[in-house]
């Protein structure tokens, strides 16, 4: 475009020159005449409009030039054609001929940016992360790049959505953005990744080229489902420091994971696989209100129950301590009913590890409250009652409720030290429930059938001793 370097046509006459004679000229290509070049001649007359040429008589020749206009706008290299027409006293030899104007203008064609985000998965149904594409620089005429997802970690089809086309940025836009559709489920998984490339830029250069999209999995782990009260300190923690009084045994986990094991059994018709009976449980101080989580084989339990304390049953095979409610297991009084079950959350984790996932409610829910058991309830040693809890002692329970009032034993114990849960050896004698509860009746009273029944076995019996299969780190 530099005006001192002009492009030069000649045109020349080899015969008929003794008279005047004029040439009509046309003009095209990729360049505008005027706004981007003009045209001259020192030898002959040209046109207003620059169409015909007019040579004298006696002259055989003419140059006629072309100066580019030297402007700033970035653009493309343009061709000049200049195109002898057929005319009157002359015919037509070389009928065309063309030159380029090459763009001098040095500026920097603008950058394309796109940028990484992140999005938490949802457990159902879709949801829409955004990601930004930048120009460094708005343009003065339209700028296209095209984009295409890429699987990383996640794949399309069950974690987004693939998606691909281009971005059209007009004169003086500088920013776009691409919406991609990302999956929920309720499958408990690392974050997962995919990519978004950009190629094929026209009108800029990419700078970065590919935004990393991370799809953070929401899937909790087992959480308490409140704060422990930060007035009371933990009164129940697991733990192997030799140095610390400990109120679990590894008997204690072993008994708990094998009534777990049984229960499971009992509530979905089949034998453990070799992947719950090979199972481990470690312990960790998990952080804020995590109780435990499963991974590997592996089951961690928090030391103390988020600060709750755990309720470790020493007599797991049955669940006198809780009464079935509205079809739930919960504790009214004594040790139970302020800490968190050990036994629900051990099968909490054996179900992630039998493959189950979160449900809203039941063992698998993601929450467990004090007081509340969450594992099959045994109908043969649980009383069902109609959302009266037995234990309490307010004047609206009705009085004649067709059931024997049951008597906690445990708090007459008051020797017994605070940390320790108190065990079957502490509590009152069984003939002294078993007369009291159940109003002094014999046997025979309560069971007048008990002679005609035929007691079989409906859970499968455990036969790997479940201590070789557990350990406390």
């Amino acid at each position: 475009e530099t005006a001192p370097n002009p492009i030069a046509f000649t045109v020349t006459r080899s015969a008929n020159q003794v008279g005047g004679i004029v040439v009509n000229l046309g003009w095209s290509g990729t360049a505008t005449l005027g706004a981007d070049y003009a045209v001259s001649t020192s030898v002959g007359t040209l046109s207003t409009d620059r169409s015909t040429l007019t040579l004298a008589a006696g002259v055989t020749s003419a140059i006629i030039t072309v100066t580019p206009v030297d402007d700033t706008a970035i653009e493309s290299a343009e061709t000049v054609m200049l195109t002898l027409n057929a005319g009157s006293g002359y015919v037509v030899g070389t009928a065309s001929a063309d030159g380029t104007i090459a763009d001098n203008d040095s500026v920097a064609l603008p950058t394309l940016a796109i940028g990484s985000a992140s999005v938490t998965e949802g457990n159902t149904g879709t949801k829409t992360v955004t990601v930004t594409v930048t120009l460094s620089a708005a343009s003065t005429s339209p700028v296209t790049v095209n984009y295409a997802t890429a699987n990383g970690t996640a794949t399309a089809g069950s974690d987004y959505a693939a998606t691909s086309g281009t971005l059209t940025f007009n004169a003086g836009v500088t920013s776009r953005t691409i919406n991609v559709t990302v999956i929920g489920d309720r499958v408990k998984e690392p974050s997962e990744t995919f990519t978004i490339e950009l190629s094929i830029p026209s009108g800029a250069t990419i700078g970065t080229g590919t935004a990393t999209v991370t799809i953070i999995d929401d899937e909790r782990k087992l959480m308490a489902a409140e704060p422990a009260p930060q007035t009371v300190e933990s009164t129940a923690k697991l733990t192997s420091d030799a140095n610390r009084v400990s109120t679990v045994r590894e008997a204690d986990l072993v008994a708990l994971s094998a009534e777990a094991l049984r229960r499971w059994s009992l509530e979905h018709g089949e034998a453990p696989t070799t992947t719950l009976l090979n199972v481990k449980i470690e312990l960790a101080d998990l952080p804020g209100l995590e109780l435990g989580y499963y991974e590997d084989g592996v089951i961690t339990v928090d030391v103390d129950a988020a600060g709750h304390g755990w309720f470790i049953d020493r007599s797991p095979e049955n669940d006198v301590e809780y009464r079935s409610v509205d079809g739930g297991l919960l504790a009214f009084n004594g040790v139970a009913a302020g800490r968190i079950d050990l036994l629900s959350v051990i099968a909490h984790e054996l179900g992630h590890a039998a493959g189950l996932e979160h449900h809203e409610t039941g063992v698998m829910s993601d929450t467990l409250a004090t007081g509340t058991r969450t594992v099959a309830a045994l109908a043969s040693v649980v009383p069902k009652i109609a959302s009266v809890p037995l234990m309490r002692s307010e004047p609206d329970v009705p009085s004649a409720l067709p059931v024997a009032p049951m008597i906690n034993w445990t708090n007459l114990h008051t020797d017994v030290p605070p940390q320790i849960v108190v065990g079957k050896a502490a509590k009152a004698p069984a003939w002294q429930s078993d007369f009291v509860n159940h109003l002094a009746r014999t046997e025979a009273q309560r069971n007048p059938n008990a002679s005609l029944r035929v007691q079989i076995n409906v859970a499968p019996m455990l036969l790997t001793p479940l201590s070789a299969l557990h350990s406390i780190v």
